[in-house]
This record gives C-alpha cells, sequence and structure tokens, in this order.
C-alpha cells in the first residue's frame, strides 16, 4: 500500500494527507479498500509516540494537522454514506476520540478568527476537532442505520446502546470552546434522542442565560437556529431559550450571531402552527411583536406572505388561514392606533401576503386598501401592487381606484411612472364599469395625471 510505504518514510510524510484523500474519494465511488489495515495505519499516525516530519510540501502547510484532517474527514464524510461497515465500530469510535485529542483549535484561536470574521460553523467544519466533534453525531446515525430494529429507544433513550457518547459529550462541555457549543447547539435533537433525562439536566450548561455566559449562549444558539426547525415533543425543554434569545434581539450580539431572520420565521412558525397564542401577553408571539424592532416585524410579516401558498395543501389549512387573519387584524388595530411612524417597516411587509393571496377576494383587495390608507403619505415604493390590483379591477373598482390613487401619486416623478401600461389597463377597466362612483375617481385620477403631463393616459379620456 502506498500509505504505508510514506509512512515509513520520513521524507514522503508530506504527501500523506493528499494519499488519504485520494482513498477517501476511492471509497466514497464504493470500490473496496483494505479497511482493516487503512484503519491500523490510522492508528500509528494519530499515535502520540508517532513523530510526523513537518516539512511542507509547498510553503506553510501543517503537515500534521493536515493528515489528521484528512483522517477526520475520511470517517466523517464515509460513515454519513455508509461505506464503512458496522464490523468496525469499536475501531472507528477508538479513532474518533483519537482525533477529539487533536486540539487544533483552543480560545485564543477562536476569538482571533471570530474577530476577522469567521464563525463557530467555519472552525467546524474546518479544524480537525470540529470535524470528529461532528462525527459524534454521524457514528451514532451510522450505527442505527445498519440494524434500526437493534437500537429501538428504551424508556426514550438510546444511551444503553451508546454508552460512551455522554461521557464524551460531558468533556466536550467542559471545554471553553465556542465551536464545542456550537455543533452541540446544532446536534440538539440527536442529543434529546440519546438521552432526554441528560439533556434536561445539562440544559443550562448547554444555553446558559446568564450575562457572563452569553457568549456560549450565543454560540450554542447559532449552530440550533441554523440546523433545526421546531420539533413539538421537545419545544418546552427550549422555550425558555427562546424566550431568552428574543430578549436579546434588539441588542448587538456580544461575539457570537445568530441568525435572526431564522429565529423570527420559528417564531412565527410556532403561531401558525397553533403553539402560541395571539392573546397571551407571555406567548413569543406577543413578545415578539411588542419588543421587535419595525425592520424585525418586516421581516416576520414579510416571510410569512412568501411563503403562504404551502399551507394551503395543510389538514388544518382552515385553522391557519384564520390565525393569520387574526394576526394581520391585529397588527392593524395597533398600527391604527397610534403613530404610524413605528410601524411603517411592518405594513410595508404585509403587502407580501396579497401578492399570491391564499385569503377571500374581497378581504384581500379591502386589507390592501385599509394598508395602503394606514401609509398614505409614508408609502415608500409600489413593490408588485400593480399586479396585485389587476386581478381585481373589474370586480372591485372602488378598491381598485382607491388603491390606484395612493400608490401613483407617490409613484410619479418626473412625468415618469414605472407601469403605466399596467396602470392605463386597470384604468379603463374602472371607467368602463358600471359603478359610478369608481368611475369618477378614475376621471379625477387621469385629470391629475395629464397635469403632470403622462399625456399616456389622455386616450382613456377622450373615449
Amino acid at each position: 500500500m502506498m500509505l504505508n510505504d510514506a509512512l515509513n518514510q520520513p521524507k514522503l510524510h508530506k504527501y500523506i494527507s493528499f494519499i488519504i484523500a485520494g482513498l477517501n474519494s476511492t471509497l466514497k465511488e464504493n470500490q473496496n479498500l483494505d479497511l482493516n489495515s487503512l484503519f491500523k495505519i490510522f492508528k500509528i499516525l494519530l499515535s502520540e509516540d508517532y513523530v510526523i516530519d513537518t516539512e511542507p510540501l509547498f510553503f506553510k502547510e501543517d503537515t500534521s494537522r493536515d493528515i489528521k484532517k484528512r483522517i477526520a474527514d475520511f470517517f466523517h464524510e464515509n460513515l454519513k454514506i455508509e461505506r464503512i461497515t458496522i464490523g468496525f465500530k469499536q475501531t472507528v469510535w477508538e479513532l474518533i476520540v483519537e482525533l477529539l485529542n487533536v486540539k487544533d483549535i483552543n480560545k485564543e484561536i477562536e476569538t482571533k478568527k471570530i474577530q476577522g470574521n469567521w464563525m463557530p460553523r467555519d472552525m467546524s467544519l474546518t479544524s480537525v476537532y470540529g470535524i470528529a466533534t461532528n462525527t459524534i453525531f454521524v457514528y451514532i446515525s451510522w450505527a442505527i442505520a445498519f440494524d434500526p430494529e437493534k437500537y429501538k429507544p428504551e424508556e426514550n433513550k438510546l444511551t444503553k446502546f451508546f454508552p460512551e457518547i455522554l461521557e464524551v459529550i460531558e468533556n466536550l462541555l467542559n471545554e471553553p470552546l465556542y465551536t464545542t457549543r456550537y455543533i452541540i447547539g446544532s446536534n440538539f435533537y440527536y442529543l434529546c434522542h440519546l438521552d432526554l433525562d441528560w439533556v434536561k439536566s445539562k440544559i443550562n450548561v448547554i444555553l446558559p442565560h446568564d450575562k457572563e455566559h452569553l457568549d456560549y449562549f450565543e454560540a450554542a444558539w447559532s449552530g440550533f437556529i441554523d440546523y433545526n426547525g421546531i420539533v413539538v415533543p421537545f419545544f418546552e425543554l427550549l422555550r425558555p431559550s427562546y424566550l431568552y434569545a428574543l430578549n436579546l434581539i434588539n441588542e448587538e450580539f456580544r461575539l457570537i450571531p445568530f441568525s435572526k431572520p431564522h429565529f423570527i420565521d420559528q417564531i412565527m412558525i410556532l403561531y401558525i402552527n397553533g403553539l402560541e397564542q395571539l392573546n397571551d401577553e407571555h406567548s413569543l408571539i406577543f413578545k415578539f411583536f411588542n419588543t421587535a424592532s419595525g425592520e424585525y416585524r418586516k421581516i416576520a410579516i414579510r416571510n410569512i406572505g412568501t411563503n403562504l401558498s404551502k399551507y394551503q395543501d395543510k389538514e388544518d389549512f382552515e385553522k391557519i388561514k384564520n390565525r393569520l387573519i387574526n394576526l394581520l387584524d391585529y397588527r392593524l388595530r395597533e398600527a391604527s392606533s397610534v403613530n404610524i411612524t413605528d410601524y411603517i417597516e411592518e405594513l410595508h411587509g404585509f403587502i407580501y401576503w396579497f401578492r399570491n393571496s391564499i385569503f377571500e377576494e374581497e378581504w384581500t383587495i379591502n386589507r390592501l386598501l385599509e394598508i395602503l390608507r394606514l401609509l398614505n403619505d409614508s408609502f415608500k415604493e409600489s413593490y408588485f401592487i400593480p399586479e396585485i390590483l389587476e386581478d381585481f379591477a373589474v370586480e372591485y373598482p372602488v378598491q381598485v381606484i382607491e388603491c390606484l390613487e395612493i400608490i401613483i401619486k407617490k409613484e410619479i416623478k418626473d412625468g415618469f411612472l414605472i407601469s403605466e401600461n399596467k396602470y392605463k389597463s386597470m384604468l379603463k377597466d374602472v371607467i368602463n364599469s358600471e359603478n359610478e362612483e369608481a368611475k369618477q375617481k378614475a376621471v379625477n385620477l387621469l385629470n391629475y395625471l395629464l397635469r403632470m403631463n403622462l399625456h399616456i393616459f389622455k386616450d382613456l379620456l377622450t373615449d
């Protein structure tokens, strides 16, 4: 074996990482390898007694680290696709533990990298220690996949089959590393399935809520939000952390940012699915709308709008639709009772609800008009409102012409109108309607357009 030859000749050590990378590709392509011999070589390479020659192949490589990273990649990638047979279970685990002893990151290195715009996620995917930690969870899935019947949980625990795991994870939690916290957060549900009682006993360590350990919370919560959605059986366990993160939403991150848009989406999903109630002042949805800035409220509302169509196939579609109607009505009541300034961003977000509306037509056009009236002079841009209104011009001419008055007067600049052909078509529909109120409003708007030198609309009055 070429790797064996390189092992015994220090001047060839600089090629070992490339040989392992090639063997990795070979196994992934389902070609046969002598894994027994290969793993014996891996054990030698990871042994503290084995000295790796540090001469680089090019300039600045860390030959020893590069070799160990290739070994970590080998297991992380091939366990995922089940290219290693279960007969190697004990050997694989022993090698993962050896890789965890490769401390190629520490608190000082992490902090320096984070200040240089690296994140724990980056370090979890590029450091030997990070890849090895991730591989612990891949190892569990790999073992279960080979014999699902054998690994059925007993009393909601898998630890009977993996007694070695929790001890290692406890040690990882004792490491003052953001990368570790990030990986544990990203694999939180794995831990719940592994041993829910253990997770409950360690939840305040995994997700601490004190200011002293805020950066640890940020790291773990970042991992959780990046990789996980809502899993109902475990939600109550995490709810205090949702509340804690919500209290931080308008603040600058101490060190490690988590995805606020993804976090906001989860709060909205909790409400849409009926897990949080709008009329409960202690609920996440209530606290969000009474805590978050206008920018974050807009993100929440806009993202609901862009995903509306996916709810139509749900069994409880009517319930979901009613919750959304209640949410919009609640926010419009709030916006109409105080200074509109604090609600401008949020109200613009609601416009996305009407692009592919799942609601009844009359409700849709009436709510769109109500929002535009509330915005009035604060209306910023027409977005895709013209294409929304096209579908309503014939059946609801009064509402459409009132919407057009608001958006056209705001959009018109220097005798120029972006969607003038669409506006002309709708104005023609309104003038041809049988509603006299709508007709008169259309004539008034046309006269205004002509005064603004938009003579393209002149023939509508002539007709």
